[in-house]
């Protein structure tokens, strides 16, 4: 199937159309309730942790997320940072124009597709998967 993109519209029908809404509201509250039950979690905050910045995800925010990651399967580099680099050399303007760096690596930290709680004490190594 041939799909035109464009303009912004497009580009969310096109992302729908491969990505289901349904799928992507559960991502996004499997995400937050981890989030939630890792950040209630005691431990030594160090200097620099982001994990006390952490702000609920909504659906545009993964989307946007997810996208992004798509796009670094198109535009090539050797490390995460870099796309979010001002630097000449390695500036790719949509990834920080689209989200900052640490609000990336936050929600890459916390991505979740299902309830750990919920998957009980298996020892199968599928037993998450099987249940999305």
């Amino acid at each position: 199937m041939l799909f035109t993109v464009e303009n912004e519209a497009d580009v969310m029908s096109y992302f729908d159309h491969y990505i289901l809404p349904e799928l992507t509201e559960i991502v996004v509250d499997q995400t937050n309730l981890y989030a939630q039950q890792i950040t209630k979690m005691p431990r030594p905050v160090t200097k620099h942790a982001r994990s006390e910045e952490w702000k609920q995800v909504t659906v545009i925010k993964m989307k946007k997320f997810l996208g992004l990651n798509f796009l670094t399967g198109v535009v090539r580099k050797p490390k995460l940072e870099l796309y979010s680099s001002m630097r000449g050399i390695f500036q790719t303007p949509i990834f920080p124009q689209t989200m900052s760096r640490n609000r990336f690596q936050l929600i890459q930290r916390y991505l979740h597709f299902n309830d750990n709680a919920a998957a009980g004490t298996n020892e199968d190594c599928f037993t998450k998967s099987v249940q999305f």
